[in-house]
């Protein structure tokens, strides 16, 4: 995953979100530094998308880390 001028909407953050952590296993914590660093995605873009998916449902987002929840599962594995 790459970051590019598109992706700054934090719906669409949230999502790509989700479908990274699904692909890291989606189970457990990700810090924020390790998702910014792999997929390329500024920090405050990811802490945005991060936030909405929390108050969306589809992830736990705890300051510096994230996870990945059932319905945020379910999300990640329908086609966009």
């Amino acid at each position: 995953m790459r970051s590019d001028s598109t992706e700054t909407d934090p719906p669409m953050v949230a999502r790509m979100l989700c479908r990274f952590l699904a692909t890291v296993g989606g189970s457990h914590w990700v810090r924020v530094d390790a998702v910014v660093e792999q997929t390329e995605i500024p920090q405050e873009k990811v802490i945005a998308g991060a936030a909405y998916g929390h108050m969306r449902g589809w992830v736990v987002y705890a300051t510096d880390s994230v996870m990945l929840t059932e319905t945020g599962r379910t999300l990640a594995s329908e086609r966009a």
